[in-house]
């Protein structure tokens, strides 16, 4: 309708035309006349659509055939447009939801009432939990871009606004948590595990999946490394910042500590446990800090003769 504003001069008119709008579809007589009147009583639809055709330009806007088509866009129909084509941003400005705006859920025919149309009011149930579905699903998969595109802080933005209205979702807790692991937050990160950990407690009686409580500890050991009191009270350099981002060197921070202490005190190094425990790993990443050293390989049968490798480095 334009600029215009269209004022149906009934209360059942207002409902009509609210159910063309969400349908998006020309509609058979017979399906309004029941669900607006419970039953296929046509002179109550005729007499409606008689009235709503002689609004001011009805004719551009409505037609009233055999089926009943509502011609013209609507914010839904803009915001599921623009979500099929993943342009989320834009998607969520039609419904009123884009970050920085307000945390509440939008509603469907907010404000409208149809208690007293009991068959209009349960499909109206259904299409505004339909709506808030489709609203998650752009919350839910809008951080990915988002992240991508290196804006973290609204891809976190965004999460928490998932999670306002549906604080039961682990997925969206625990990339809340991965984003703040990224950006070295790792205070917010486990204040958002301990969130998780509650409201899963309090509604559902449950901890948090065997994934999210592995995540948070990774948080802890990432923070540990960041502010190792140890290597600090000592003057140790820190452990290179490629270890310090995911995937985490675990359980290696006083290891690498000792070895440096050693290093400092010109020291010999060994380096002792079981196969696959990450011992190479360690002594690889420790000696490629700008060392001057020499590599040898060496085999069971020429234990007591290690060879020099021919990439080794000597200084």
């Amino acid at each position: 309708m334009g600029d215009r504003l269209i004022t149906p001069a009934t209360r059942k008119g207002c409902l009509l035309l609210y159910y063309l709008a969400v349908e998006d579809r020309p509609v058979p007589r017979q399906e309004l006349a029941e669900l607006l009147w419970g039953g296929p009583r046509a002179p109550n639809l005729r007499q409606e659509l008689h009235t709503l055709m002689a609004l001011d330009g009805a004719q551009t806007w409505l037609e009233a055939g055999a089926e009943v088509v509502l011609q013209g866009t609507s914010d839904l129909r803009a915001f599921r447009q623009r979500a099929v084509a993943r342009d989320f941003d834009a998607a969520l400005a039609c419904v009123g939801s884009r970050p920085g705006g307000p945390m509440a859920m939008p509603v469907l025919l907010e404000g409208v009432d149809a208690s007293s149309v009991p068959p209009y009011e349960d499909w109206l149930q259904v299409e505004r939990e339909r709506f808030q579905g489709e609203v998650r699903d752009v919350l839910q998969e809008y951080p990915e871009e988002l992240e991508v595109a290196g804006r973290a802080g609204v891809a976190v933005d965004v999460l928490q606004r998932l999670l306002a209205s549906d604080p039961l979702n682990e997925t969206a807790h625990r990339a809340v948590m991965r984003l703040e692991l990224r950006r070295g937050r790792f205070q917010t990160a486990l204040a958002q595990y301990d969130r998780c950990r509650k409201v899963l407690h309090q509604h559902l009686g449950v901890e948090p999946l065997p994934e999210t409580q592995e995540l948070a500890r990774n948080v802890t050991r990432a923070r540990d490394v960041e502010a190792l009191p140890e290597m600090a009270a000592v003057g140790v350099p820190r452990m290179p910042a490629a270890l310090l981002r995911p995937p985490v060197l675990v359980g290696r921070e006083r290891a690498w500590a000792s070895m440096e202490r050693a290093w400092r005190d010109r020291k010999t190094i060994f380096l002792s446990g079981p196969p696959g425990a990450g011992k190479t790993r360690l002594m690889l990443d420790f000696a490629q800090q700008g060392r001057p050293t020499c590599s040898c390989r060496g085999s069971p049968a020429t234990a007591r003769f290690p060879t020099p490798a021919p990439t080794g480095r000597s200084g």
